[in-house]
């Protein structure tokens, strides 16, 4: 014989146990979507800090190379009406140099940073021997200074496209958990929706289920 009480007993346990796994299931879900969406913003800030590096970096390249050119023409013009560009395209570019290294931990940077300031004090030198009238010393100093500037502009351009391909890695990080966190919500909203129509559905049943008959009206 089919034991009907102990069928029904199970079932009376299973529904409960399933409404609470579907609600554990959707509580899981949302919060693997706020953290998804938190993985998605970090991502993304990071993006951003890259990004406005490898713009300091490339407007420091920009002016770096306006007041080597410049102080070329220096030593061989003597114009003295260059002197004040020289300083201010020198000065540009090691202010830029500091806003790169403000957001960024990259040793690569730090020592461009060092070496654009070695630049810098090395310019101030040809620019003294040329006022002193000295242009023999004036242009052998910027003869030897030459490969330090190469080099220099060898390791800025490295650093810029090092710092835009993190840029483009996190950016595109921070799209997939996005895209992660979408579904997540949407799965947990689904869940949800289902086990809050499922509850109520049972709630109703066990209402009406146990609600007492009414007595017949007397003839």
């Amino acid at each position: 014989m089919t034991d009907h009480p102990s069928q029904t007993g199970v079932r009376r346990w299973l529904v409960p146990a399933a409404l609470i796994i579907g609600a554990l299931f959707a509580a899981t879900l949302v919060a693997g979507y706020a953290w998804q969406s938190n993985k998605s913003d970090s991502k993304l800030t990071e993006a951003v800090t890259h990004a406005e590096t490898a713009v300091f970096l490339q407007d420091a390249s920009v002016e770096g190379n306006l007041a080597a050119d410049l102080l070329g023409a220096y030593v061989l013009e003597g114009d003295e009406s260059l002197i004040p560009q020289i300083q201010d395209h020198s000065t540009t570019a090691l202010a830029r140099l500091t806003g790169a290294l403000s957001g960024s931990n990259s040793d690569a940077i730090r020592q461009i940073a060092v070496e654009g300031a070695s630049l810098a004090a090395g310019a101030g030198s040809v620019v003294a021997l040329r006022q002193a009238g000295d242009v023999e010393a004036a242009g052998a100093t910027l003869t030897e200074l030459g490969p330090d500037f190469e080099s220099f502009g060898v390791a800025m351009q490295a650093s810029i496209d090092t710092e835009l391909a993190a840029a483009v890695s996190l950016t595109n990080s921070s799209q997939n958990a996005d895209d992660t966190a979408a579904w997540l919500l949407i799965t947990g909203i689904a869940i949800t929706i289902a086990t809050s129509a499922a509850f109520l559905f049972v709630a109703g049943r066990s209402l009406f289920g146990h609600r007492a008959p009414e007595k017949p009206s007397p003839a």
